[in-house]
């Protein structure tokens, strides 16, 4: 049963790199996900209608050092995006005006603890990383903050709140390994 959703998955990823590279329209219509930081697999990306929600996915084009970070040790590919910016697929977890409390033991988002999201000064493989320093803010206007709901997700914890100007549309899982 396993092997066969893995083929399967292989072959629906297939099928979305073509259609990408046979219509270029459609660059940013699937994206395949294949990090840990949310789950393995095939999602369509739609446009945004109407302000972004909480407990959304998005998919966000990441820029600056962050975006070379996550394309230099492998988290997110480079150039995905019109710019050549990393592209993501997160949850938002934080909208204008939310408050965010964050330390090394977790993220609160108004007053609400976000499961998993301690921070950690070294990623899955050991490489050194170093987290936001601790803070509390309230989101400004035309922010969100992203998350990963898995301990070394790569989100907002290390590289702060996004402008929403980032999100290129809401991630809609069509199929995944879980």
């Amino acid at each position: 049963m396993r092997r066969a959703r893995v083929v399967a998955f292989i072959v629906l990823a297939g099928v979305c790199a073509g259609t990408a590279m046979l219509w270029p329209g459609a660059r940013h219509a699937f994206a395949l996900n294949v990090t840990p930081s949310m789950p393995i697999g095939i999602y369509r990306i739609e446009p945004v209608r109407g302000p972004i929600r909480r407990g959304s996915l998005v998919a966000v084009c990441l820029g600056g050092p962050y975006a070379q970070l996550a394309a230099r040790r492998g988290y997110a590919s480079q150039g995905s995006c019109a710019r050549g910016e990393v592209a993501l697929i997160k949850e938002v977890a934080g909208i204008p005006g939310d408050t965010v409390v964050q330390d090394v033991s977790h993220v609160a988002i108004n007053g609400r603890d976000l499961a998993s999201s301690r921070s950690f000064g070294s990623d899955s493989r050991g490489r050194s990383f170093a987290p936001l320093p601790a803070s509390q803010f309230r989101l400004p206007p035309h922010y969100i903050w992203l998350y990963s709901a898995r301990e070394r997700g790569f989100d907002s914890r290390y590289f702060g709140p996004v402008p929403d100007s980032d999100v290129i549309g809401l991630g809609r899982a069509l199929w995944t390994l879980r």
